[in-house]
């Protein structure tokens, strides 16, 4: 982030021609830049960085093991896509999930009633709106665990409405 207390080691850093981009929203974008085939920027500069460092370090390494996995993750995520365009109180078009990631919909029944049901069951999902949840498949989900969400998520929504 650009501040007053970085004016020194930025001038010293332009004087070598560093290709320096300032990040404002202080997120992991910064280290994000430097790292893979093609980096956007040569170094990566903070003065905290914790956080941030042992997030990209993260993607870092799911860059370089885990990309193939993604497909896998898709998959999953399209099997939970069409299963739940099947429940009743689910608005969701399956063909419109491209990525690991789902978005749905609930018709009469409160996301956060939903979300609190399938905790109990240890199903984590995330609470967008009051009628909107998001769910992710990763690397710890396989699809057995997907059929078992599915019946899950099916039995608590039947007992909602």
């Amino acid at each position: 982030m650009k501040r007053p207390r970085h004016d020194k080691i930025i001038e010293i850093l332009s004087n070598m021609r560093v290709n320096i981009n300032y990040i404002t929203d202080g997120d992991i974008a910064g280290a994000l830049s430097v790292i893979g085939k093609n980096p956007k920027n040569d170094i990566y500069y903070s003065t905290g960085g914790g956080p941030e460092g042992v997030l990209a370090a993260a993607a870092h390494y799911a860059l370089d093991h885990h990309r193939d996995r993604l497909a896998e993750d898709h998959e999953n995520a399209q099997t939970l896509a069409f299963g739940l365009a099947e429940i009743p109180g689910i608005k969701l078009n399956p063909k419109n999930v491209e990525t690991n990631i789902i978005f749905f919909e609930l018709e009469n029944v409160n996301a956060s009633s939903l979300a609190e049901k399938l905790e109990q069951h240890s199903i984590l999902v995330e609470v967008v709106e009051t009628d909107l949840i998001r769910v992710v498949t990763n690397l710890m989900v396989d699809e057995k665990q997907i059929l078992i969400v599915l019946e899950t998520i099916q039995s608590e929504m039947s007992q909602l409405n």
